[in-house]
Formats: C-alpha cells, sequence, structure tokens
C-alpha cells in the first residue's frame, strides 16, 4: 500500500512505468496474483479487450492514476495486476469509510442521548440532501437532525451552540466559502462542538482544516455544474450513515426499549440493510422504465414559464427537483410540501400574468382573428390602405389596453366597435398551469395527495404524477375536472417498493432526468431561434459555477 502511496504522486510516464514493472516483480505481488488467479470469480479475471473498457471498470478514488498505467502493461498479468491495485485501493478505503461511519454514528448517538443539537449545515443542493437526511434519521434511527444554510445558521444559532453539540458541514467540492464561515465562526466560539465534514474532495478546505471527522462521498469528479450523480451520493450516504446510528441504538442502548421493541427494530434495521444493497438496482430499473414517462412529459413543459413542485412528506425531493429544472431550463421552478401550496402560493392557478410561448401563440392567434375581421370589413366597403393602417394601429393599442384613440373616422370607428367586440386582452385562451406531484406508496401520504390533486385541477392546473403505481392516484389524476378546457395528466410510475424511503431515491431520479430532457430540448428550440446566450444547457447552465467560493 505504500508503493501505492507512491505511485500517484508521480506525474513522468518513465517513473510510473518504472514502479509498476518493479511492483510486479514483488514477491508478495507475485503470491498476491497467483492466490488471485487460484480463488477469484471467472468475472473478475476475465478482463475486457481495450485499456478504455478496463478502466472503466475500476472504482477507487486512484482510478484515474490506475487508467494511466493500461498503457504500460504489455502482458496480460500486468493488466490484471492494475485491475488489482484498484481492488486493493478500494479494499482499504472500504474500511476507512466503515471506521469513520462508525465514529459519525457515536459521535451522533452521544449528541442524542446527552439532549445536544445535530445540526446539518448545507447550501444548495447538498442542502436539499441535508433536508433528506432529517427523513432518514427520523425513520431509521430516531434522531432529530436540524437542516440549516450557513447564512441562518449565523442568525439563528451562532449565540446558542453549545459544548458537545454537532455540526455536520455537507459539501460536494468542500470549498463552499458560506459554509467555512461557520466552521469558523463555530470554532470561534471556543465551544467543544465536534464538527464532521461530508465531501467529495476529500482534500478540499473543509476536510483537511476545519474538520474532526471527514465522511468521503467517493463519486468521482462531477464536471457539470448541477449537482447529480454527487446528489444521490449524498443521500444515500446518508441513508446508510442512518442505519449505522440505529444498528450502534440497538447495541449500546438496548436499555431504552423492551425486548420486544429491540427486536422488532432488529427485524426492520435488517431489511432496511437488504434494501441498501440493492439501490443500485432499483435505480437502473427506475431510468429503464421510466424514461418514456419522462420524455412525455418534458414535451409537454420544456416551454412552460413556470412550474410547482408538490411533494408530500418528501419536500427535499420536490425542492432539489425545481433546483434543477430552474438551473438547465430557466423556467421558474418552486418546490413545496404539498400541502403548504394551498396557503397563498395556489393563487396562480387560472387566470395569471406568467406568459410562454404556448400562451403568446393563443393571444397572437385570437389578435389575428380580431385584426382579420376588421380587415376584411375595411375590404369590403372599399376602404383602402390607409384605413387598413388606422384600422391595424386601433387594434394593437386597444390590444396593449391603450385608451381609445380619435384617428379613426366615423365608419372606420364602426368596423373597429365591431371587431374589438368582446375583446379583452390577455384573456380567451386556456392554458393549464403543471403541477408536478410526488409521493410515497403509504396510504395517508396517496390519500392527501389525491385530495391536493383535485383541489387544485378545477382550479386551472394541469398534473403530472411521480409515484409508485397507485389505481386510485391514477385515476384522479387522468380524469379531467368539470371545466378542464386544456387539461392534460402524465403518471410517470415508479418502481414498486412499497417503502417510505426508496421513494426518495427514485423520484429525485425521476425529476434529474425531467430537467435533462427538458434543457435539451429547450437548448434546440432557442438554438433553432437564432437567440444567442441564452444560457439553457443540461451541463453549464449561466450564472453558475461548481464551487462557490465567493460572499
Amino acid at each position: 500500500l505504500s508503493a501505492l502511496a507512491r505511485l500517484s504522486e508521480l506525474t513522468s510516464d518513465d517513473r510510473l512505468s518504472g514502479l509498476l514493472h518493479e511492483l510486479a516483480d514483488h514477491p508478495a505481488m507475485r503470491a498476491l496474483l497467483q492466490a488471485v488467479d487460484a480463488g477469484a470469480p471467472a468475472e473478475y479475471l476475465e478482463l475486457p479487450a481495450g485499456n478504455e473498457s478496463l478502466g472503466a471498470t475500476f472504482s477507487s478514488s486512484e482510478m484515474a492514476v490506475f487508467a494511466d498505467m493500461l498503457p504500460f502493461c504489455t502482458t496480460a498479468g500486468m493488466r490484471r495486476l492494475v485491475r488489482i491495485l484498484d481492488t486493493l485501493v478500494e479494499l482499504q478505503e472500504t474500511e476507512e469509510t466503515a471506521l469513520a461511519a462508525g465514529r459519525f454514528a457515536r459521535y451522533i448517538e452521544e449528541a442524542r442521548k446527552r439532549g445536544n443539537h445535530i445540526y446539518v449545515a448545507a447550501c444548495g443542493s447538498s442542502y436539499h440532501a441535508a433536508m433528506a437526511a432529517c427523513l432518514f434519521f427520523n425513520e431509521i434511527a430516531f434522531t432529530e437532525l436540524i437542516p440549516i444554510l450557513p447564512g441562518e445558521f449565523r442568525g439563528r444559532y451562532s449565540n446558542t451552540v453549545k459544548d458537545h453539540d454537532v455540526v455536520i458541514a455537507v459539501s460536494q467540492s468542500g470549498e463552499t466559502k458560506d459554509l467555512i464561515d461557520i466552521l469558523n465562526d463555530i470554532s470561534a466560539t471556543g465551544r467543544s462542538v465536534r464538527r464532521i465534514a461530508i465531501v467529495n474532495n476529500v482534500n478540499s478546505t473543509i476536510a483537511l482544516e476545519k474538520s474532526d471527522l471527514v465522511i468521503p462521498l467517493r463519486c468521482g469528479p462531477e464536471i457539470a455544474v448541477p449537482a447529480t450523480k454527487s446528489f444521490i451520493n449524498q443521500i444515500t450516504v446518508f441513508y446508510t450513515l442512518a442505519l449505522e446510528t440505529a444498528a450502534r441504538q440497538i447495541e449500546s442502548g438496548a436499555g431504552e426499549w423492551t425486548p420486544a421493541m429491540v427486536e422488532q427494530r432488529r427485524a426492520e434495521l435488517a431489511e432496511r440493510m437488504d434494501k441498501l444493497e440493492r439501490i443500485p438496482e432499483l435505480i437502473e430499473r427506475t431510468i429503464q422504465t421510466t424514461r418514456e414517462q419522462v420524455e412525455a412529459a418534458a414535451g409537454r413543459i420544456y416551454f412552460s414559464p413556470s412550474i410547482q413542485l408538490l411533494a408530500t412528506r418528501m419536500n427535499a425531493v420536490a425542492r432539489e427537483g425545481a433546483l434543477k429544472i430552474r438551473e438547465v431550463v430557466l423556467n421558474h421552478t418552486e418546490g413545496f410540501e404539498g400541502a403548504e401550496f394551498k396557503h397563498g402560493p395556489n393563487t396562480i392557478l387560472g387566470f395569471n400574468t406568467v406568459y410562454g410561448p404556448e400562451h403568446f401563440s393563443q393571444m397572437l392567434a385570437i389578435f389575428t382573428d380580431r385584426l382579420q375581421q376588421g380587415l376584411s370589413e375595411l375590404a369590403s366597403r372599399g376602404l383602402g390602405f390607409a384605413s387598413a393602417r388606422r384600422m391595424v394601429n386601433a387594434l394593437c393599442d386597444h390590444a396593449r389596453g391603450a385608451p381609445a384613440a380619435f384617428q379613426l373616422n366615423t365608419e372606420e370607428q364602426e368596423i373597429f366597435a365591431e371587431a374589438a367586440r368582446d375583446y379583452v386582452p390577455l384573456t380567451g385562451f386556456s392554458v393549464p398551469y403543471p403541477l408536478i406531484y410526488i409521493t410515497g406508496p403509504a396510504e395517508r401520504d396517496v390519500r392527501l395527495t389525491i385530495s391536493q390533486l383535485n383541489t387544485h385541477k378545477i382550479r386551472g392546473s394541469c398534473t403530472i404524477v411521480i409515484a409508485e403505481e397507485n389505481h386510485r392516484l391514477r385515476q384522479a389524476a387522468e380524469k379531467p375536472p368539470g371545466n378542464g378546457e386544456g387539461y392534460w395528466a402524465q403518471y410517470i410510475t415508479l418502481p414498486r417498493t412499497d417503502d417510505s424511503l426508496l421513494p426518495v431515491f427514485t423520484s429525485t431520479l425521476v425529476l434529474q432526468m425531467l430537467a435533462l430532457e427538458m434543457s435539451v430540448r429547450k437548448m434546440q428550440a432557442l438554438d433553432n431561434l437564432g437567440i444567442a446566450g441564452h444560457g439553457v444547457h443540461p451541463d453549464v447552465p449561466k450564472n453558475v459555477s461548481k464551487s462557490i467560493t465567493v460572499d
């Protein structure tokens, strides 16, 4: 392993090749190769033909270094050696992460027993992961976490943080300045506060200088600005840490519960551990089974100027999905806990003055029809170009709400009055407002979602549902309201889990796919119109960067 550390530090091809061959000739490595050849599964021993294909199978944090070694491998044995090196590093990292998770669980359990606060401080997508963490820890570990933005932490808790409190700092880059600032503020108090970092970049400021414990995300480089795989890794890490904390509670704090309660919690934990192992398969199946439904939904709303996401019990998913659409599609999008929408935000339903291309298309069609009516009547009376020009100007003034003009003569005024009869600008068209509902399969959550859906669609919404299959929910979504001109619905069916927490993963993935598809469609449409610098892009949208290092 010390030789592996030297490998990662070398930049010269000659030195890298030389040390690799030296390692291959080491007696311990030759013995390891023989043992692997004798006992490893056949699928591990069978190497992909090309170096690029083999490099794609590497999983450790040094995968890039090992991929760079492959061109120096002159034999199949050398290529197998590099695969083994990657496996050794991954095993070491797994052991280190397991030890860190154990320390994390101990810190959390100590704080819980003392009655201390456990804060999860983060920005952007990481904050939404912190919100999801609260859901996991509440249900799995019976432990309260407080998700908090750095600016709100300064305003709400800077003078009340206590000895033995825990602050968990979550950041993909590990360089988020707002987060570094509050960690510095906490240190300045002199309080004995546990500082835990959950980061992707373990060589970052937060990991190296501001934390007592580091939990790595290990999701590899994330090139695109919007957080996608790092967000999935964050919620997966939090889910795993909740399981680790619950296991520690059962082993060390069983005195808090009766023997029957302990056995019940053991059984629940074992079931959730089994489900944890199946999350990768669940994610893959979600991608495979929902793609066509996601594309259909994206085709409906990629030009919608405003969208609301309403989640039942999974507000973190709604907030993160809204951020993704807002980031890469540039459409106004907000996420709410579903019940909260009726406390004011629902005024957006029905008539509003938020317009997009579909609205303008219908408004233009109505105006064109009135204009054609006026011009046809002018022509039938033999009135010429000058009258037509005055008629166009008068109708344009009327359409933008300007006072009645006096440039028309008596006959032209008569024709104008008929053409403008009952023509109220900005009305007369129907474009339902898109609402996206996210819910888990629990009966109470489904019932609440159905109630919200029925309330909102009669007030002028259209519907996208992201949920596991439920006949009553599908029926409520697809049945048009009595006054439902233009109403439509799309049901995106998640793989069935019958679980209260796994839909956090599947619905998050669907919303990421939806944002991607919307972004690509809108980007292509704007490009085709010749609009330069519009900023719509799924990887590098305008005005944002991967790491925010300024105030």
